[in-house]
């Protein structure tokens, strides 16, 4: 049933036995299973700085446009 769903819908598929069963595009697709060249770093709460908020956004924007 997951492979079904992954079919349907290019979400991240949290089942590794179902994660073998799929095609090498869906696991090639960047929004589902993006190549990470570097460690993710954790959010943290920033307070009411908005303009901190904003440049994180933009950043991510800015990486996700490439």
């Amino acid at each position: 049933m997951s492979v079904l769903i992954s079919k349907e819908y290019p979400y991240t598929n949290p089942n590794l036995a179902a994660r073998k069963l799929l095609t090498p595009e869906q696991l090639a697709n960047p929004a589902s299973y993006p190549h990470l060249d570097e460690r993710l770093l954790p959010l943290r709460n920033v307070g009411n700085d908005t303009k901190a908020v904003d440049q994180f956004v933009k950043k991510i924007r800015d990486e996700v446009g490439r």
